[in-house]
């Protein structure tokens, strides 16, 4: 996990998954074209190193952003998300967003956890394939508090994740778009 002040720990309560940086290989860079290819991605910003998250029996990562509050140490944020499922062997593992309401129209239960509490906020299920794509900055450049989300634990299989950041420089107390 990295902190405000750009400093990294390991809190294996808090988040239990596995992860690894992938270098930039002909393949990645195939996806990272393709991310930038997506109707909502609109950012000139720098994709940073594409990460693989895998999640085994009990594996979480508790509520976190994926945005960063200003500080000196920093000198940009992550602008937007994508959370691909590359594989989704498991039950358990959705992507939940606690301060966000699950659609009304029945369709979405193919994609979200239409029989969880109302008050839980929206979890994607975990399906191999499907991407969660979203923006974690206002216009102005602070954090978007809506973007709130959790890896919930991974109940019985394995679920493996790819995150596609994208980091824009900060200017004058503002990132640049």
């Amino acid at each position: 996990m990295w902190s405000d002040d750009g400093k990294s720990t390991v809190d294996s309560t808090y988040r239990s998954s596995l992860t690894a940086s992938l270098e930039r290989h002909d393949i990645v860079r195939c996806v990272e074209k393709r991310a930038r290819a997506f109707p909502a991605y609109d950012s000139p910003g720098l994709i940073k190193p594409l990460v693989v998250q895998r999640y085994g029996v009990s594996n979480q990562y508790m509520d976190h952003y994926d945005w960063f509050t200003d500080g000196p140490y920093l000198d940009g944020n992550i602008e937007s998300t994508f959370f691909v499922y590359i594989q989704a062997n498991c039950t358990g593992g959705g992507t939940n967003f606690p301060r966000l309401k699950t659609p009304e129209d029945e369709k979405w239960c193919d994609f979200v956890d239409c029989d969880q509490p109302y008050d839980a906020g929206i979890t994607f299920k975990p399906i191999t394939g499907n991407a969660i794509f979203w923006k974690n900055l206002h216009p102005g450049g602070q954090g978007h508090k809506a973007t709130l989300h959790a890896g919930l634990p991974v109940t019985s299989g394995m679920k493996t994740g790819l995150n596609i950041w994208t980091w824009v420089k900060a200017h004058r107390g503002k990132s640049e778009l």
